[in-house]
């Protein structure tokens, strides 16, 4: 009897371990997520500021729109005849 009480609370707290691993990992892939949309918006923001005269869609909206809170869903448009690179 006193084996199968031992088992037993061996198994729980193995679940127990189990439960904290998987939750810790839900912290670590959600803190990691954001450690990349923050890397992304640092380096556009070491770019050089450029006048939004010309249209450029990452210009006029900012870190708005690195963000996705003015136009979700939209990349960087740039006007016809600029290069590929953002040297606005």
């Amino acid at each position: 009897m006193i084996d199968e009480e031992r088992l037993v609370d061996i198994e729980l707290k193995l679940t127990h371990q189990e439960d904290t691993v998987d939750a810790l990992n839900k912290i670590v892939y959600e803190q990691q997520k954001k450690i990349d949309e923050l890397e992304k918006l640092l380096t556009a923001l070491a770019r050089p500021h450029c006048a939004p005269r010309h249209g450029c869609v990452l210009c006029i909206g900012g870190v708005a729109a690195l963000s996705g809170i003015a136009r979700p869903g939209r990349g960087h448009r740039r006007p016809l005849g600029a290069s590929a690179g953002h040297a606005c």
